[in-house]
């Protein structure tokens, strides 16, 4: 391969299987530790309950998850799940009577909204955080416009089946939610756009002088966050049956959160979406130790601030914390 150095692809996929290693043991202590406590939380039913209540985290890091290999960051997170909430939840109030036509059409919307984040941060040449927080806010804007500060009733029970359905016993959701980590797993694995979303965050510098175009990339995962940005604000739709403009709260930092405490450091290079799925586990699973060991829910926060700080120090770099790229 001549478009990027083979050495360093072994590399990256040599960090990439150690970087899994720590969080899976994490989450192993963290189910034994509270199977003991509970032992009815091993049961089937419980893990499967947890996945349900992880999927919003999930979906929202798998999409944040490929802009921090990339040495960037996303603060829209929020911003963009509220917007989708309310724009489909608008399009059932108006006219919508298919809501197989009311998710295409948010999801087109949020794949566009993610790819304008995209163009703000690559053609207007900010850092992504500040691109990205100020974008998340104007979609806050645009929803709380439509929002007026009444959550808008879904009474289609077709879209309210989406979290409330299952086939063969399996929630939709849990099935939407394993399909969109297969297709991701394959673009990162599988693909060249996966690759070069590792190396930029590796050695951007490289890519450049191989004629790739970077900016493309950029775009392109933005555009992706954006789809499960979209999709996040479906399922907690369909779930809740109404769309609020605020649902996306606590998003940010979950989602976040769970990325690096699936291994992928935040300068960016390494990491995996196998990883950040069960940083996702390891963060709903903290929220559950607190109610199960009947800490001070207060506490929830400053506990999960602490996990990510030591996941930061473990996971930077020789010192060095590049996020505004």
């Amino acid at each position: 391969m001549n478009l990027v150095n083979v050495n360093m692809l072994e590399k990256i996929k040599k960090e990439m299987n150690l970087a899994l290693v720590v969080p899976m043991l994490i989450l192993i202590i963290l189910w034994i530790v509270i199977g003991i406590k509970n032992p009815r939380f091993i049961a089937f039913f419980s893990i499967k309950r947890i996945f349900i209540v992880t999927i919003p985290i999930m979906i929202c890091a798998f999409g944040v998850g490929n802009i921090i290999r990339m040495g960037s960051i996303d603060l829209s997170i929020e911003g963009q799940v509220g917007f989708s909430s309310v724009l489909i939840a608008y399009l059932f109030s108006h006219g919508v009577n298919s809501w197989i036509i009311g998710v295409l059409i948010t999801l087109i919307v949020a794949v566009l909204i993610g790819l304008i984040n995209g163009l703000i941060y690559t053609k207007l040449r900010i850092p992504s955080f500040l691109s990205s927080l100020s974008w998340g806010y104007i979609c806050l804007g645009f929803g709380n416009y439509i929002y007026k500060g009444q959550p808008i009733i879904i009474t289609n029970m077709d879209f309210r089946n989406i979290s409330l359905g299952s086939i063969f016993n399996l929630q939709i959701t849990i099935i939407i939610t394993i399909v969109v980590f297969c297709i991701l797993f394959f673009l990162q694995r599988r693909t060249i756009l996966g690759l070069y979303i590792n190396t930029i965050g590796e050695k951007e510098t490289l890519v450049k002088l191989n004629g790739i175009n970077i900016s493309r990339i950029k775009i392109c995962s933005f555009a992706i966050a954006g789809f499960c940005y979209g999709l996040t604000g479906i399922i907690l739709t369909s779930r809740l049956g109404s769309g609020m403009s605020n649902i996306g709260t606590m998003l940010l930092m979950n989602s976040i959160a769970a990325v690096i405490i699936g291994g992928t450091p935040m300068s960016g290079g390494s990491g995996s979406i196998l990883g950040t799925l069960i940083g996702s586990f390891i963060i709903t699973t903290l929220q559950t130790l607190v109610i199960i060991f009947r800490i001070n829910p207060f506490y929830q926060d400053a506990i999960i601030g602490l996990v990510i700080i030591l996941a930061i120090l473990f996971s930077t770099k020789k010192g060095l914390l590049v996020i505004a790229k």
